[in-house]
């Protein structure tokens, strides 16, 4: 799959089409996983959505997996609005990980870096990562980065 900029990205949530912008086939060897680049706050007429989605494979061996905004895992995330992460196990199970920044419409606030591990199980795990809109107004997120200290 063909990765499209962050701007036509942007450009085409606010149109109303969808985009996926990551797609790695092949299971990475987890040490930092850079799953998007700041994506700018960009102004939307449209209500909902997913404006960012990744897919990709992790192997995983334990340990802690820190969801933050930096390569080292010390810094904390904000999308405007909500973060999902699914995870698909090696034995098919699946788990999900969702935050909600806007905390129901009212106020953005980030999220300190999170442990995410209890999401995974050890061995390549399938992760989609959806960015998405529920407030309108405004989407836009921080660089989000998976780290382990594995």
């Amino acid at each position: 799959m063909t990765c499209i900029a962050r701007t036509l990205l942007v450009a085409a949530f606010a149109t109303g089409a969808l985009c996926n912008t990551f797609d790695a086939s092949a299971a990475l060897p987890l040490r930092s996983v850079g799953v998007t680049a700041r994506v700018p706050n960009t102004e939307t007429a449209r209500v909902g959505g997913v404006f960012y989605t990744a897919r990709f494979r992790i192997g995983y061996y334990g340990g802690p997996l820190l969801l933050s905004n930096s390569e080292d895992g010390s810094g904390p995330t904000i999308v405007d609005d909500f973060v999902t992460i699914s995870v698909t196990h090696p034995d098919g199970g699946v788990a999900v990980f969702t935050h909600d920044y806007s905390n129901g419409c009212t106020f953005m606030a980030p999220l300190p870096s999170q442990d995410i591990s209890s999401y995974f199980q050890p061995g390549t795990n399938r992760v989609v990562v959806t960015l998405s809109d529920a407030c309108g107004g405004w989407i836009g997120s921080d660089a989000i980065w998976l780290v382990t200290s594995n």
